[in-house]
Protein backbone atom coordinates (compact mmCIF):
# COMPACT_ATOMS: atom_id res chain seq x y z
CA UNK A 1 0.00 0.00 0.00
CA UNK A 2 2.76 2.47 0.98
CA UNK A 3 4.69 1.57 -2.15
CA UNK A 4 1.67 2.41 -4.35
CA UNK A 5 1.15 5.73 -2.59
CA UNK A 6 4.85 6.57 -2.96
CA UNK A 7 4.80 5.68 -6.67
CA UNK A 8 1.69 7.79 -7.15
CA UNK A 9 3.32 10.83 -5.53
CA UNK A 10 6.52 10.26 -7.50
CA UNK A 11 4.61 10.04 -10.79
CA UNK A 12 2.69 13.22 -9.98
CA UNK A 13 5.88 15.07 -9.08
CA UNK A 14 7.60 14.05 -12.32
CA UNK A 15 4.55 15.07 -14.33
CA UNK A 16 4.46 18.48 -12.62
CA UNK A 17 8.14 19.08 -13.37
CA UNK A 18 7.62 18.21 -17.02
CA UNK A 19 4.53 20.41 -17.32
CA UNK A 20 6.14 23.36 -15.54
CA UNK A 21 9.45 23.13 -17.40
CA UNK A 22 8.11 22.72 -20.93
CA UNK A 23 6.99 26.33 -21.60
CA UNK A 24 10.23 27.70 -20.17
CA UNK A 25 12.37 25.47 -22.37
CA UNK A 26 10.41 25.96 -25.56
CA UNK A 27 11.74 29.47 -26.18
CA UNK A 28 15.43 28.80 -25.49
CA UNK A 29 16.17 27.69 -29.05
CA UNK A 30 14.62 30.93 -30.33
CA UNK A 31 16.48 33.14 -27.85
CA UNK A 32 20.04 31.86 -28.12
CA UNK A 33 22.28 30.03 -30.56
CA UNK A 34 25.81 28.71 -30.42
CA UNK A 35 28.34 30.09 -32.90
CA UNK A 36 31.25 27.89 -33.97
CA UNK A 37 34.39 29.98 -33.72
CA UNK A 38 34.58 33.68 -32.92
CA UNK A 39 32.86 36.07 -35.36
CA UNK A 40 35.35 38.35 -37.14
CA UNK A 41 34.82 42.11 -37.04
CA UNK A 42 32.02 41.86 -34.47
CA UNK A 43 32.55 42.81 -30.82
CA UNK A 44 32.29 39.75 -28.56
CA UNK A 45 31.78 40.20 -24.82
CA UNK A 46 33.61 37.71 -22.61
CA UNK A 47 32.47 36.26 -19.30
CA UNK A 48 34.66 34.06 -17.09
CA UNK A 49 32.71 31.41 -15.20
CA UNK A 50 34.02 28.95 -12.61
CA UNK A 51 32.27 25.60 -12.27
CA UNK A 52 32.60 23.75 -8.98
CA UNK A 53 30.44 21.55 -6.78
CA UNK A 54 27.59 22.65 -6.80
CA UNK A 55 27.59 26.06 -8.45
CA UNK A 56 28.53 28.24 -11.36
CA UNK A 57 30.19 31.54 -10.37
CA UNK A 58 28.82 33.89 -11.49
CA UNK A 59 25.48 32.24 -12.09
CA UNK A 60 23.85 35.30 -13.68
CA UNK A 61 25.00 36.74 -17.02
CA UNK A 62 23.34 39.82 -18.56
CA UNK A 63 23.66 40.65 -22.27
CA UNK A 64 21.72 42.72 -24.79
CA UNK A 65 19.60 41.38 -27.61
CA UNK A 66 21.82 40.92 -30.67
CA UNK A 67 25.04 40.56 -28.64
CA UNK A 68 27.65 37.95 -29.41
CA UNK A 69 29.33 36.75 -26.24
CA UNK A 70 31.82 34.14 -25.11
CA UNK A 71 31.54 32.10 -21.94
CA UNK A 72 35.00 31.03 -20.76
CA UNK A 73 34.14 28.27 -18.30
CA UNK A 74 36.70 26.44 -16.15
CA UNK A 75 35.89 23.50 -13.91
CA UNK A 76 37.80 23.81 -10.66
CA UNK A 77 37.24 20.43 -9.02
CA UNK A 78 35.97 17.63 -11.27
CA UNK A 79 34.35 17.01 -14.64
CA UNK A 80 31.20 19.07 -14.98
CA UNK A 81 28.95 19.85 -17.91
CA UNK A 82 27.26 22.90 -19.38
CA UNK A 83 23.96 22.71 -21.21
CA UNK A 84 21.10 24.97 -22.16
CA UNK A 85 17.90 22.91 -21.98
CA UNK A 86 15.71 23.09 -25.07
CA UNK A 87 18.74 23.55 -27.36
CA UNK A 88 21.56 21.40 -28.68
CA UNK A 89 24.11 23.38 -26.65
CA UNK A 90 25.99 20.94 -24.43
CA UNK A 91 29.68 20.87 -23.44
CA UNK A 92 31.90 18.76 -21.18
CA UNK A 93 33.94 20.81 -18.69
CA UNK A 94 37.08 18.91 -17.74
CA UNK A 95 38.87 19.80 -14.51
CA UNK A 96 41.39 22.61 -15.02
CA UNK A 97 40.60 23.15 -18.72
CA UNK A 98 38.91 26.29 -20.03
CA UNK A 99 36.01 25.69 -22.41
CA UNK A 100 35.06 28.59 -24.71
CA UNK A 101 31.42 28.75 -25.78
CA UNK A 102 30.42 31.53 -28.20
CA UNK A 103 26.73 32.43 -28.19
CA UNK A 104 24.44 34.87 -30.00
CA UNK A 105 21.59 36.46 -28.02
CA UNK A 106 18.81 36.50 -30.61
CA UNK A 107 15.74 37.45 -28.59
CA UNK A 108 14.92 38.97 -25.20
CA UNK A 109 14.15 36.79 -22.23
CA UNK A 110 15.76 34.51 -19.68
CA UNK A 111 17.74 31.44 -20.69
CA UNK A 112 18.65 28.91 -18.05
CA UNK A 113 21.80 26.82 -18.07
CA UNK A 114 22.79 23.88 -15.90
CA UNK A 115 25.38 21.24 -15.21
CA UNK A 116 24.94 18.20 -17.44
CA UNK A 117 27.36 15.84 -15.68
CA UNK A 118 26.42 14.27 -12.35
CA UNK A 119 28.93 15.48 -9.76
CA UNK A 120 27.13 14.63 -6.52
CA UNK A 121 23.82 15.13 -4.74
CA UNK A 122 23.88 18.93 -5.15
CA UNK A 123 24.21 18.58 -8.93
CA UNK A 124 20.51 19.33 -9.39
CA UNK A 125 21.04 22.83 -7.98
CA UNK A 126 23.99 23.70 -10.25
CA UNK A 127 22.19 26.21 -12.46
CA UNK A 128 22.47 29.71 -13.81
CA UNK A 129 20.65 32.25 -15.97
CA UNK A 130 21.49 34.35 -19.01
CA UNK A 131 19.29 37.45 -19.12
CA UNK A 132 18.88 38.92 -22.59
CA UNK A 133 17.64 42.52 -22.38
Amino acid sequence: MRKNIFLGFLSAAILMVLICASPALAGNADRIEEILGTPQGIPVKEFKIAAKRFEFTPNLIAVNQGDYFKLKITSLDCTHGFKIPGTLIKHVLKKGQEEDIVLHARDRGKVGFECSNFCGIGYFFMKGTIVIE
